[in-house]
């Protein structure tokens, strides 16, 4: 009979196996990695207020430990998905009428009718206090309406840079409308955390100024709900989307605006969703 086999020692099966381990969890990382730059691309972490930076780290982890376990099969299913869907976003028309539907431009009222204000709402601020391109878009737009209008009233709202409370959108906001002559007097309403805050402390200010109709000035993807925002919190609203420098929402011939539309596009889906589950739209 041939002699028993002894198993080797276990230090022996460790040096075995511990370069697998290592390829396995090194490959559910990368795979991890690169879902996640999928994710950020298309823009999922806007709907939570995620920077696209906040979940590189754990995506490699959770990669590495799904690439040991037998759900490693998850990684590539999950990761052909976002590719699909990345691909029929940016190179075809998918999301080109989905992202015009958001849009709402209302007629300007025909005389005896007239704004008494118009209401830029705004956007980020950078560190510098420096306000961020689409509040910047919104501000030139609404000026130039104003101009355009004639409207004697001009509300900016306060919004201040998150990691910095101290720096508000009041300086540069006021630097901006010095430009213009003749100007329109200038309101700034409080400090604003969401389209809802912005809706309701116009409308008290609206109230004290006894404005009977406001024109609100927000970015192309942004005005169907805030718009419809405003008028449930009770103001007549004129809705008037801002010029776009970032994307070309006439056109959306490339690749990067069309993605840069469906970011926006499922942010104000969720947002949507949210206000109309808290009765905030009509």
């Amino acid at each position: 009979m041939p002699p028993t086999q002894k198993p080797p020692p276990r230090s022996g099966i460790a040096r075995q196996t511990k370069p697998a381990i290592v390829r396995e969890f090194a490959s559910g990382a990368i795979l991890g990695g690169l879902i996640w730059g999928l994710i950020s691309t298309l823009g999922f972490p806007g709907i939570f207020h995620l920077s696209r930076a906040s979940g590189f780290a754990p995506s490699l982890l959770l990669g590495g430990l799904l690439g040991l376990s037998r759900y490693y099969l998850l990684l590539w299913i999950i990761g052909g998905g976002l590719t699909a869907l990345y691909g029929l976003v940016a190179f075809t028309p998918l999301i080109i009428q989905p992202a015009r539907a958001l849009i709402r431009s209302d007629p300007m009222p025909s005389p005896p009718l007239t704004l008494d204000a118009v209401v830029v709402l705004s956007g980020g601020v950078s560190r510098d206090g420096l306000l961020s391109p689409d509040a910047a878009d919104r501000l030139f737009s609404g000026l130039r309406l104003a101009k355009a209008t004639r409207t004697p009233a001009l509300v900016t709202t306060r919004v201040r840079n998150p990691a910095n409370p101290e720096i508000s959108s009041d300086a540069d906001q006021k630097r901006l409308v010095e430009l213009v002559g003749p100007r329109p007097q200038l309101f700034i309403v409080s400090d604003v955390f969401s389209t809802r805050d912005e809706a309701l402390r116009v409308r008290e200010l609206a109230a004290q100024q006894q404005w009977a109709r406001v024109a609100v000035v927000t970015s192309p993807a942004h005005s169907r709900r805030a718009c419809g925002t405003f008028e449930k919190a009770g103001l007549r609203v004129t809705c008037v989307p801002s010029e776009s420098r970032d994307v070309a929402f006439r056109t959306l011939a490339t690749a990067d605006d069309r993605l840069k539309a469906f970011r926006l596009w499922i942010y104000e889906m969720a947002g949507t969703v949210n206000y109309r589950m808290k009765g905030w739209l009509p």
